[in-house]
């Protein structure tokens, strides 16, 4: 089992994600973009991240910066350039 999917905190699990090398699972998205929403965005509204409507605008902004957080691309792992 990926270590990612056992990991007992957010950042223990983005720190597993980004050196396994492999794409996130949709519940680890989730979970960063929960975290990005109640940092940046849930004092705006006072909604929490289950509330936010999937599809909204503030639900695509917020999935896509947790795809960043997590080295993705549209989708897609960025391959970083390997240091010597």
């Amino acid at each position: 089992m990926p270590t990612c999917l056992t990991s007992t905190s957010l950042y223990d699990s983005l720190r597993d994600c980004m050196t396994e090398d492999r794409q996130p699972e949709p519940r680890e998205i989730d979970r960063v973009a929960a975290k990005i929403w109640r940092d940046a965005y849930s004092h705006r509204d006072n909604l929490q991240w289950p509330q936010v409507e999937a599809g909204s605008a503030d639900h695509r902004r917020t999935i896509n910066a947790a795809r960043a957080a997590l080295g993705m691309h549209f989708g897609r792992r960025v391959r970083r350039a390997k240091v010597a």
